[in-house]
């Protein structure tokens, strides 16, 4: 084999070798959320919840609608839209603060999901509500 083809050689597999080192575990580039997401929920009481499009949002509220009664809300640390879906119910995924601490949720009862993004474009911050969806686990 000429020295020309050994090289061209060894550098495709320094690239297949690299290519194959590449850290997985990096969350692949998700757009922030912009307009209104289809909000779902599994089933159970530690319930997987997401939303589609899949995008990036800020805030996660579960309560029981009407009520007051607030069961866990997660935001992203700062005025960011940092949540990706999906998330397991009380689960605090990297990035993500738990503002009111998860209750247990009981099986027959109806409750509400709501899912909002950060709006910065004003001189202050404010959430805007972007999905929901009640479910009974």
């Amino acid at each position: 084999m000429c020295a020309a083809a050994q090289s061209l050689s060894v550098a495709i597999l320094a690239a297949i070798a690299i290519a194959g080192c590449s850290d997985s575990s990096a969350p692949a580039p998700l757009a922030e959320c912009t307009g209104p997401v289809a909000v779902s929920v599994g089933s159970g009481t530690k319930p997987l919840i997401s939303w589609s499009p899949a995008c990036r949002a800020s805030a996660l509220l579960v309560d029981i609608p009407n009520s007051g009664n607030n069961y866990w809300f997660l935001t992203t640390q700062g005025d960011t839209n940092g949540l990706r879906p999906p998330i397991v119910y009380a689960s605090t995924p990297a990035g993500t603060v738990t503002q009111i601490a998860p209750l247990t949720l009981a099986s027959g009862t109806e409750y509400r999901v709501t899912l909002s993004r950060a709006d910065d474009s004003g001189p202050i911050a404010t959430l805007v509500i972007i999905g929901n969806v009640t479910f009974t686990p």
